[in-house]
């Protein structure tokens, strides 16, 4: 049992981790000096490097973030905070199928923070798009 509840305690840490990206982000946009819309705009426009009109394709308007490092490397962490995450889960539910979608969920999450969008969009958005697509063909997964 002791196993047991250490294992849940790191999950719950990991769970908590993994919410970081999205709890910084209001400070992101505060100290962005040009406007940005979360309701419009992905979160990725944060972890631009540049201050920039057209900072990476399908971006045509002025992208500005002062906090790109903290959130690319906020980013990373809830990559690896999601896979630790995971990895609990996998203990206690044997689906593998759906643990190899978490992987690929959580490196989508590394690889998004290691690779701003105006570094290399496509390397970017491939892994970004990943993370979109893993929780759709994991509910399919797991209600099987």
């Amino acid at each position: 049992m002791k196993r047991r509840q250490q294992l849940l305690w790191v999950g719950v840490v990991a769970w908590v981790a993994s919410l970081l990206p999205i709890l910084y982000e209001p400070f992101a946009i505060a100290a962005s000096p040009v406007p940005y819309d979360f309701r419009m705009q992905p979160m990725s426009d944060l972890g631009v490097t540049v201050c920039e009109e057209n900072a990476y394709p399908m971006a045509s308007y002025m992208i500005c973030s002062p906090h790109y490092l903290i959130v690319n490397t906020l980013f990373v962490i809830s990559g690896m905070a999601y896979f630790v995450g995971g990895f609990i889960i996998h203990q206690f539910s044997r689906v593998p199928a759906a643990f190899r979608l978490w992987v690929v969920f959580s490196v989508g999450a590394v690889l998004s923070g290691l690779i701003p969008a105006d570094i290399h969009f496509t390397a970017h958005t491939l892994p970004a798009l990943a993370m979109f697509l893993v929780p759709i063909i994991l509910a399919d997964v797991c209600e099987t």
